[in-house]
Order: C-alpha cells, then sequence, then structure tokens
C-alpha cells in the first residue's frame, strides 16, 4: 500500500483556513444548522499536559501592541510538536511551514488588504503525522494533527478580520473551497458543525469529509478542525482521519493545550 500523504495537503488546507477566516467570530457554517455550543469555556486544565512556553519570549510592555518578533515568539511557544502528542505513539513533523506578510499576499492576492486592515504580523502551520502512517491508516487512527496560527497587531484587528472571515464563508460551500488542495472535488465536500464547547473568545468546529488523491490512490477523508482566536491570535487546531470522523475528546486536549498556551503568554 501507497504511503497515504495526508498531512502535506492538510498542511496547505489549514494556512487557508486560517489566513482566510480569522479563526474566530461567527460560525463559517452558519448556513447550515448551527451546532448547540456550550455557555461556557471548557475546563483545559483537567486535560493538558504542559503549558510551559518552550521558548523565552520577549519582555512586552502590557497592552502594548505586538511586533512581528514577538508574534513569532509567541507562535514557537505555542504550535503543537511531536512531543506534545507522545502519549499517543511516535510522531513526527511532516511540514512546518511559516506565513508571514509577503508569503500571504502571495498566496491570497485577494484578500492581501487584510493586512493593513487587519494588523496580519505572521502565521505558521505545523502538520504532524505518525511515524508509522501505515499502520495508522489500516487501524483507522489519526493520520494527522495540525496546528495554525495567525498573530495580529492587537485584538481589535484579529476581531476584524475575524467578522471579515464571517462575511465570507457564509456561502454554501466556502469552508471546503479552502481545502481545495486537500479534497478531489471540494463541492462534493460535506461539511458538518459540530457540537464542541466555546473556546477563547469565540470558535466554531466543523468535520469537512470527501475524497483526496493520496499519490494516485483516492481515499475517504475527514477533517475535524476547531478554530478559535484568543485575543489577537487566531488558531486553528485539526485531525484527519480515513473511514470514520476523528473524536473530538482525542483532539480536544490539543485544543486545550493551544489555547492555554496562548493565555498564559499573551
Amino acid at each position: 500500500m501507497r504511503q497515504p500523504k495526508l498531512a502535506l495537503l492538510v498542511a496547505a488546507g489549514a494556512t487557508l483556513i486560517l489566513t482566510a477566516c480569522g479563526g474566530g467570530g461567527e460560525d463559517p457554517t452558519a448556513t447550515t444548522e448551527a451546532p448547540p455550543t456550550s455557555a461556557a469555556s471548557p475546563t483545559p486544565a483537567e486535560t493538558t499536559k504542559n503549558v510551559t512556553p518552550r521558548t523565552t519570549l520577549p519582555p512586552r510592555t502590557p497592552g502594548a501592541d505586538y511586533d512581528e518578533a514577538a508574534a513569532t515568539a509567541l507562535i514557537n511557544a505555542t504550535v503543537l510538536l511531536p512531543e506534545d502528542l507522545d502519549v499517543l505513539s511516535a510522531w513526527t513533523v511532516q511540514s512546518d511551514a511559516p506565513q508571514d506578510n509577503a508569503a500571504f499576499a502571495a498566496a491570497q492576492p485577494d484578500q492581501a488588504g487584510d493586512i493593513d486592515a487587519c494588523g496580519r504580523l505572521t502565521g505558521r502551520t505545523v502538520t504532524l503525522q505518525p511515524e508509522d502512517i501505515i499502520s495508522a491508516f489500516i487501524g483507522g487512527e489519526t493520520l494527522t494533527f495540525f496546528s495554525q496560527l495567525t498573530v495580529y497587531k492587537n485584538e481589535a484587528g484579529a476581531t476584524t478580520c475575524a467578522e471579515l472571515a464571517a462575511q465570507r464563508l457564509v456561502a454554501p460551500g466556502a469552508l471546503a473551497r479552502l481545502f481545495a488542495g486537500v479534497f478531489v472535488d471540494p463541492n462534493a465536500v460535506v461539511v458538518t458543525p459540530v457540537d464542541y464547547p466555546a473556546v477563547g473568545d469565540g470558535s466554531f468546529a466543523a468535520t469537512l469529509t470527501g475524497q483526496t488523491n493520496a499519490q494516485g490512490t483516492v481515499i475517504d477523508i475527514t477533517i475535524l478542525v476547531v478554530g478559535f482566536r484568543s485575543r489577537n491570535v487566531s488558531a486553528a487546531v485539526g485531525s484527519v482521519r480515513s473511514g470514520s470522523a476523528p473524536p473530538s475528546d482525542e483532539l480536544k486536549q490539543y485544543v486545550d493545550m493551544v489555547l492555554q498556551r496562548l493565555e498564559a503568554n499573551q
């Protein structure tokens, strides 16, 4: 069996979903039945392994706008890396893609104006896969975890981009088309809102089910993604399985981990 190169495809999609939607605001699947949400935020302390930053953050004046250096340091201290997933199995970095404003403008020229409108600084997507992805695929286990963060100068800018995203993603199929590089036919992707506790300052959760081409073999996959905003940062944390939807309770500990790291260091 050929190794399904899902992680690389999903990395592209994860980058698109956050640079395009800001990772917060209203539910981008609002054209379907809205998912019920909890009035209270989740309690990440029960499941989070570690909120200690892995890098030393530069000193900042409380309340001051972020600059690119501070934004990069915050991202580097927050994104999921293999050691965060070692309770599951041996994991490795499949792709690690920083995206500065020049890269964002090149990838999304129709949204280049958001850089100034929102005060976008930088972003990064890290995609992880099991070292033994063949066994994971055969066993119906999770094939990919990804985390993506975009940092803005301040909370007002992040909120502005979240509002712009909500406007863009109300169109039917808009969320699936953000993963155009993942799915063979984005128009055939089934997007389903997920009942998931509220996260941060605004969030959504959904699954996207469709077909992907893994080195010439077309397989069914489902992406579970939780997008949220924490002050001046938009984030998405997700997972991928083939043949079944990734379980929310498996992903929750990593959503919580990212949120707690952000809140501890913003």
